[in-house]
């Protein structure tokens, strides 16, 4: 396991808290503010049901760009487009107009 991270900027996790209306993000919130109490990363991590690599994750994003790194970000995993955006309007022309 990587070593321990030490979780800056406290307040502005506590200010967070209070505001944030996303459950994701406002679970993030709540593991740093934890972590950032002592609490074993480990240990907070198995509470939250992630894995402690995740919340050693949260914690870089958190000290590197705060509240940006922690946000919900649209992934570019998944499976890629066969068609190119050209095939894709053409095939959505056919089934519209099939309605």
């Amino acid at each position: 396991m990587k070593r321990p991270v030490e979780i800056k900027r406290k307040e502005e996790i506590e200010r967070r808290i209070k505001e944030e209306k996303d459950a994701t993000v406002m679970k993030r919130l709540l593991f740093l503010k934890m972590v950032s109490e002592g609490g074993d990363l480990r240990k907070t991590a198995k509470v939250f049901s992630i894995a402690a690599t995740t919340g050693y994750t949260w914690g870089q994003r958190w000290n590197k760009m705060g509240y940006e790194g922690i946000k919900k970000h649209r992934s570019k995993c998944g499976r890629k487009f066969k068609l190119n955006e050209e095939e894709r309007k053409k095939l959505k022309e056919i089934l519209m107009s099939r309605n």
